[in-house]
């Protein structure tokens, strides 16, 4: 369940897949929703890009619905190649980068202002003895930092650098 930015829509999600929107400005918000399918099986994650142009479900694929207009646009774009469910979505402070992450394994990183979001996702690889991922975030701030933890590190990644998949920056190498 989340708001868009402006908190005039209030998305929820279910295990069929479906995204139930209600209008928070409505007189009566319990009469005022509509429906959407946002994953074509059960719904993992759900979230909006914070311009409120986007809302991002996570399922199977990740799917991304276009909100930027009064009508929702009923032919989501669909980012897949992912082996297993993804579990988590992140999106940046300036709504540019989605970051996903399928069931701790496959971490990819989305464009979201590129004309086909779903053709060039950049993939990101953590130090091979970190194990599984257990926490992924994006800065609050405005230089996109992308964090992530392993159950034996923390790795960074600048995402205003060109290139910044190939050089993270490894924090600890610890147990946290």
């Amino acid at each position: 369940i989340t708001y868009n930015p402006d908190g005039s829509l209030l998305a929820a999600g279910n295990f069929d897949g479906v995204v139930r929107f209600w209008d928070l400005t409505a007189t009566d918000p319990a009469r005022a929703y509509f429906d959407v399918e946002g994953q074509a099986s059960s719904l993992q994650a759900i979230t909006f890009s914070r311009d409120g142009s986007w809302m991002v479900t996570a399922g199977r694929d990740v799917r991304l619905l276009d909100i930027s207009s009064t009508l929702i646009n009923s032919t989501p774009v669909t980012l897949g190649g992912y082996e297993n469910p993804v579990s988590t979505i992140r999106v940046s402070r300036d709504s540019r980068w989605l970051v996903t992450l399928d069931n701790d394994t496959a971490l990819r990183v989305w464009d979201l202002l590129s004309p086909q979001p779903s053709a060039s996702p950049i993939s990101l690889r953590v130090h091979s003895g970190y194990g599984s991922i257990t926490a992924l975030a994006t800065s609050p701030t405005k230089n996109h930092w992308l964090a992530i933890s392993g159950g034996n590190g923390v790795s960074l990644w600048d995402l205003t650098v060109r290139d910044f998949q190939i050089s993270p920056i490894f924090l600890s190498d610890q147990n946290v």
